[in-house]
């Protein structure tokens, strides 16, 4: 991407590690096929409902932000939002 480092999964992980209450605990997972990505983004259980929004609308606003860098790379996205499994 025009000579930056960061893939987008990274942008993203900043992004939430910025919005949540435990950063160290964020994770994200991006599957990559020819024709869709799939990311997986996994936080501390009571930051779940600060990265969805009320009603959605934080998980819906980075939903439509990387789906446009996604389309642009010609694939489709699917973002998910999960806490962390227990250890």
């Amino acid at each position: 991407m025009r000579g930056n480092t960061n893939s987008p999964d990274d942008v993203l992980k900043i992004i939430i590690e910025t919005l949540v209450d435990y950063p160290d605990l964020v994770r994200v997972e991006c599957t990559e096929s020819q024709a869709a990505a799939v990311i997986d983004v996994f936080v501390h259980k009571s930051d779940v409902g600060i990265v969805l929004g009320r009603s959605g609308s934080n998980a819906e606003a980075l939903r439509t932000v990387f789906k446009s860098i996604y389309g642009k790379l010609g694939k489709r996205l699917y973002l998910q939002v999960a806490q962390l499994p227990e250890p």
